[in-house]
């Protein structure tokens, strides 16, 4: 395999040691042999050579961020610009490139759906992240979310909110304006026993036998009844409140307490008792945000073979070898 290098950086202390190295033969008789020795272990011992291997589209083109420090034997040693790189090989692949902003890169997703232009859909790993910038102000999704609880029927809700959130870049909370991305019943329909309505029945304090509900032209109940029941109690009480039947239900109807004479009338409350037919609902809103975080290039691939790809849905990656010199740290 060919080797490409990025740039040649030719430090003094390795040019003292090879030149040394070259003299070796008259450095036996030489009394200063020793202390050249010494010189050419110093030179070595402020470099050392690290290995690194990763894929890219490309043979000279490294989407692979390099540690900008390494340790070893207790030392501390810094990125040069002194790195080769070298093909070791190619690789097919269905492979999706994402750029995202995250402020953590352990929200980036391990796998994803990848729908390619033939149609076909696979399962993509997350390989390789390549940081193009840290430390950088990003656009971030921020959400917030309403519950709508004991809902009768399906509510009618706006189509923005405000949220405030935490701006990490200036450092204080500011508000932003939210659309709306989803509303959904997040707790089923059912019955409740939680309806409660109370009623006035009312009549002249003339000779009158009869009750009218108040509201009501002709709903009436005898003022000797043991209860304000009748026939068709249920629906005449529900049609009266303007309630639909269809999310409320009266079960049961009593007196609450004697008649009494109000206006020249003769007045009695009723409480009726029933059931809601009630649901929850949920919406969540999002609008964008700024915060601190990473700008990155995401790898998403599959081996074709494994996942017997055809051709138009691969492209062809090279396993790429990168060789890079680091230099001692002042301490």
């Amino acid at each position: 395999m060919r080797k490409k290098y990025l740039s040649l950086l030719l430090i003094s202390a390795v040019l003292a040691a090879s030149l040394t190295g070259c003299g070796q033969k008259a450095a036996e008789s030489d009394p200063g042999a020793e202390e050249a020795t010494v010189d050419e272990s110093e030179a070595q011992a402020a470099e050392i050579e690290q290995e690194f291997e990763f894929y890219s589209d490309k043979e000279d083109e490294m989407y692979y961020n390099l540690p900008d420090v390494v340790e070893q034997d207790g030392k501390s040693y810094e990125l040069t610009t002194d790195i080769s790189l070298e093909t070791l090989g190619t690789r097919k692949v269905v492979q999706k490139v994402v750029e995202s902003d995250v402020e953590d890169l352990a929200e980036l997703p391990e796998t994803m759906e990848y729908k390619t232009d033939s149609g076909n859909t696979y399962t993509l790993t997350n390989e390789q992240v390549y940081v193009k910038e840290k430390d950088a102000t990003i656009s971030i999704p921020v959400t917030d979310t309403v519950v709508y609880e004991d809902q009768y029927g399906r509510p009618s809700i706006p189509g923005t909110k405000t949220i405030t959130y935490f701006n990490k870049v200036t450092g204080q909370d500011e508000e932003i304006q939210g659309t709306l991305q989803e509303f959904y019943e997040s707790t089923p329909g059912h019955w409740e026993n939680s309806l409660h309505v109370d009623g006035v029945f009312q009549a002249p304090s003339t000779n009158v036998s009869e009750f009218t509900l108040a509201g009501t032209d002709n709903v009436t109940v005898p003022q000797s009844a043991a209860t304000p029941e009748w026939a068709t109690y249920q629906t005449d009480v529900l049609k009266s409140l303007g309630l639909s039947s269809k999310y409320f239900r009266i079960n049961a109807a009593a007196w609450n307490g004697d008649a009494y004479t109000q206006d020249g009338y003769i007045m009695r409350n009723a409480v009726f008792e029933g059931d809601a037919y009630v649901s929850a609902y949920t919406a969540v809103y999002q609008g964008n945000g700024a915060s601190i975080g990473y700008k990155t290039k995401v790898f998403y691939r599959a081996d074709a073979e494994a996942v017997d790809a055809p051709d138009e849905d691969t492209t062809t990656v090279f396993k790429i070898k990168a060789v890079v010199r680091y230099k001692l740290m002042e301490s």
